[in-house]
């Protein structure tokens, strides 16, 4: 209980300041449309703010005191834009993405590994302050903090066999620690008859977003008697808060809103003197009465709905009624530690409207002074493991980890959640090997120009097997330089792409995945006007001169490819890496050999052929590892990604793709 007639002190200080800062309003033009200016400017209350109530004040006019106050200090605070969130996830409100542009959280990395803490930087939720009391001053904190081996994003089944990606939490996992930090401690003078830190009762203070007040505290010396010991044993400290804080004189009563529903309040009787002075109250809501109440304590409504005390406000006069102050829709959060001396936690050790948190640990340290007159508060922390229902947690985008919790009274408050908004619309690159009939396959990509490709890619039919199609080979190696061959013929298809990339292309040091690949089928040459015309698969037909050398130059990309033709035996070869060097090594695979460049910065590695030929002397474009057998050798894809396009590896992603030569009732197949 607090009397009102301590307000009385600060009458004679806070008419002097009310004097001058009438002047100082007046010179400033303010309006109603200025607040919370100037009380409050920048989340920073004005240093001669105070609020002033007379003698003989009427209970309306102390309620109205305490409104204007309430509502000034939830005005001190800045709103500050989430940091660091990239384009493609937009972060609104109090929030803050786990992962910024230079650190990525992947798919199996843990929240720890990316973002270890949060602090009041983050999210304003975690706004730290200042508490004063008769003992002196403190700054708080408050840090969440993640650890670093559990909480991922998975592609997986849950437990229900869903397939998809969740953020996952495997049963009993710990999901995040609180901690409440004071950094010079939070002392009060300790009453070893009560047990009770009286200073710090009635204070205010906001934890993970909500305001709540220290309504009570129980803390027992080590001794156990009336010895003296710096050592605390068993300390208890309650937090209470709530929906709608309000404030009701004796047989009063007024109407608040909860969650869209109406509760009409009112205050029974206040007895000043129950609870050895500490004082008592009943009230009636929507019709229902509630058992007596006295600070700190709650009583749940019919609905669910809880109310609570937080003080009674007592005048022990006539002529001006006790009010009472009071949550509706209360919360309140009660942390106990058997032994603060040590940072040992302790399971069980949180109640949320009172219900144990099973699944919950706490450490509270703190200690007595020498002569046990005083107790100092250092801090709280608070670990949350992880249960659900139906064992590990599996969070679908859009969700929260609240609602997938067996206790969600383990968040602490309601006012804030982990929620896994999905994967980041980085865009997709379709690759598809398409099937035409059952001997034969057809490739199809999106260059890095946006253009779609659709070529052949293998064939079995009439039991040759071959890159291509029943009539065509696909090149996509350079013409063997110990034979000087001309392997490509007419119809047949051919690979350019200037991606140098170490080790695919025998490029010593290469790493250019940012390239453009254009694939042509060589459809007729007009040896009298020196012609040769080809279809870019991708963008149509192309028509290019060649010279006397039988030297032509083919642009595709913006990159000069070079090409030499054999006019009277209609075959050629062609520069298909763009390094300037038209022949490759046969034997050193996969020198001289062409890479596709998808959509999305990857690559895809065809294989190896037979290039040791030419093309009058019916040579096929065989998927061959050189010197094998025929019938033995298979057509391996490599789809590649680079180490560089990644936010965390040590090496290149490659995933194969073998496609084999088969026969099935004597017939070839693939």
């Amino acid at each position: 209980m607090k009397a009102i007639k301590a307000i009385k002190k600060m009458v004679a200080l806070g008419m002097g300041l009310t004097m001058v800062g009438a002047t100082i309003f007046a010179a400033s033009a303010y309006t109603l449309a200025d607040l919370p200016a100037p009380f409050v400017v920048n989340g920073t209350p004005a240093s001669n703010l105070a609020i002033i109530v007379g003698d003989a004040a009427d209970g309306s006019d102390v309620v109205g005191a305490i409104d204007v106050t309430q509502w000034l200090q939830q005005q001190a605070k800045v709103t500050v834009a989430a940091p660091g969130a990239p384009s493609q996830l937009v972060v609104t409100g109090d929030a803050v993405e786990i992962g910024s542009p230079s650190d990525l959280l992947e798919i199996n990395e843990n929240l720890g590994n990316v973002r270890e803490t949060l602090t009041e930087v983050d999210l304003d939720m975690l706004k730290g302050g200042q508490i004063v009391t008769d003992k002196g001053s403190t700054e708080f904190n408050q840090y969440i903090r993640f650890p670093s081996n559990t909480g991922r994003v998975i592609f997986d089944q849950d437990e229900r066999d869903r397939v998809g990606h969740y953020l996952h939490y495997a049963d009993g996992d710990p999901l995040f620690q609180w901690e409440l930090e004071f950094e010079e401690g939070l002392q009060s003078e300790w009453n070893s008859a009560t047990h009770k830190l009286r200073d710090l009762e009635d204070e205010d203070i906001t934890m993970l977003g909500q305001p709540f007040v220290i309504v009570s505290t129980d803390v027992r010396n080590t001794t156990g008697g009336t010895g003296c010991s710096s050592g605390a044993g068993p300390f208890t400290i309650d937090f209470i808060g709530g929906a709608v804080s309000a404030v009701l004189g004796e047989n009063d009563k007024a109407t608040y809103v909860v969650d869209g529903k109406e509760y009409e309040v009112e205050v029974l009787i206040i007895s000043e003197t129950s609870r050895s002075g500490e004082g008592s109250v009943k009230f009636k809501v929507n019709g229902e009465i509630t058992d007596e109440l006295w600070d700190g304590k709650t009583d749940i409504l019919a609905d669910g709905t809880q109310i609570g005390l937080r003080d009674v406000l007592a005048t022990g006069k006539d002529i001006q009624k006790s009010v009472v102050q009071f949550y509706i829709g209360a919360y309140k959060v009660e942390f106990t530690d058997t032994n603060t001396t040590a940072e040992d936690y302790i399971s069980g050790g949180v109640k949320v409207n009172e219900e144990t948190i099973e699944d919950s640990s706490v450490a509270i340290v703190g200690q007595f002074d020498n002569d046990c007159s005083d107790f100092t508060l250092n801090s709280i922390k608070y670990n949350l493991t992880g249960r659900s229902v139906l064992g590990d947690i599996y969070i679908v985008p859009g969700a929260g980890l609240r609602e997938n919790l067996k206790e969600p009274e383990g968040m602490l408050t309601p006012s804030w959640d982990i929620k896994y908004e999905g994967l980041m619309d980085t865009g997709i690159t379709y690759v598809r090997i398409d099937s035409a009939g059952n001997r034969e396959y057809n490739l199809e990509f999106t260059n890095q120009e946006g253009i779609f490709n659709k070529m052949p890619l293998l064939s079995n039919r009439d039991g040759t097997w071959r890159y291509g199609n029943r009539n065509s080979n696909l090149w996509f190696k350079e013409a063997d330089t110990n034979i000087d061959a001309y392997p490509i013929g007419r119809r047949d298809y051919f690979v350019l792409s200037n991606c140098l990339v170490d080790p695919y292309n025998s490029q010593a040091g290469g790493t250019d995945n940012t390239c453009f690949t254009h694939v042509f089928k060589w459809d007729a040459i007009d040896t009298t006007n020196r012609k040769l015309t080809f279809t870019d698969v991708g963008t149509g037909s192309r028509e290019i001169a060649y010279n006397n050398a039988n030297v032509a130059n083919l642009v595709a990309g913006g990159v000069t490819y070079q090409i030499v033709v054999d006019p009277a035996n209609t075959q050629m070869r062609v520069d298909l890496n763009g390094d300037g060097t038209i022949l490759g090594n046969y034997t050193n695979f996969p020198n001289g050999t062409a890479l596709i460049a998808i959509q999305g910065e990857g690559l895809i590695r065809l294989g190896n052929q037979n290039t040791s030929g030419n093309a009058t002397d019916g040579i096929n474009a065989t998927p061959l590892c050189y010197g094998a057998s025929t019938t033995v050798c298979n057509a391996t894809l490599q789809l590649i990604t680079l180490q560089k396009e990644f936010d965390e590896t040590t090496a290149d992603e490659v995933i194969n793709i073998t496609i084999q030569r088969r026969t099935v009732n004597g017939q070839p197949r693939v």
